[in-house]
């Protein structure tokens, strides 16, 4: 008996020709995933950063020329992104002077709405169940979904999307099915979007970020009527 399993594979990321990072990810969205890591991370500021970008899903690889050089101490050629873990960062670095400036409200009673909508559009969840999903949405709608084996990667993609669709990340959210760590809310700190909602809950360390740097914390944000709201409570209505 043959029963449906998530696929995880080895993805080298280079920039500029030299290898930046391995993910071990779900192959798919590629261009996507290598877009929202560099973006979270600083490494580009907006899509005319990008030169030329490829993705190979046969060869393991995604290629991305930028318009310009990256700092030296950029590159790490051990920094291997899990689909359990996310790749390290200097936090006090990250967060000072750097707060997330939104006039974005939403709803309480769209939260629900967002995440049963992103369950009924996560086809690998559905056939697996061992996937993670994220989604983007405004204040009325789920815009659009991406799943992968690792939380941090599902949520690079849709950042990644994001940035190709031109979203304004100051009125979006992004939803997830993972667990809040610190280097989760970094990544939309990075990207600029000011609520964050998962199933799941933070870490300590998640809400300190999120407290200095004006981000919306939601947890259970599945649930109808308790929902947490940790942080930013005024952005929900």
């Amino acid at each position: 008996m043959s029963l449906p399993v998530s696929e995880e594979k080895p993805i080298e990321l280079y920039v500029n020709d030299r290898k930046f990072a391995t993910f071990m990810c779900t192959p798919e969205y590629l261009k996507e995933l290598a877009l929202g890591h560099l973006f979270t991370k600083g490494i580009i500021s907006d899509m005319f950063d990008i030169n030329i970008m490829n993705a190979c899903d046969e060869l393991n690889t995604i290629t991305v020329t930028l318009n310009k050089d990256i700092p030296e101490d950029q590159f790490d050629v051990s920094n291997v992104i899990t689909s359990g873990c996310g790749s390290g960062g200097q936090i006090q670095e990250d967060i000072e002077n750097n707060s997330i400036d939104s006039n974005l409200s939403v709803y309480d009673s769209l939260f629900r709405n967002f995440f049963v909508d992103m369950y009924n559009r996560s086809i690998k969840y559905l056939k697996t169940g061992g996937i993670h999903s994220a989604a983007i949405a405004d204040s009325k709608e789920l815009l659009l979904v991406r799943e992968d084996v690792g939380r941090h990667n599902a949520v690079d993609k849709v950042i990644g999307a994001s940035l190709i669709k031109r979203y304004d990340p100051s009125s979006c959210i992004v939803i997830t099915t993972g667990r809040l760590s610190s280097d989760m809310v970094l990544k939309a700190l990075g990207a600029g979007f000011p609520i964050v909602a998962t199933r799941s809950i933070p870490t300590n360390l998640a809400l300190e970020i999120a407290q200095k740097t004006n981000i919306t914390l939601i947890g259970r944000g599945h649930r109808a009527s308790d929902k947490i709201i940790y942080t930013g409570h005024e952005r929900v209505k």
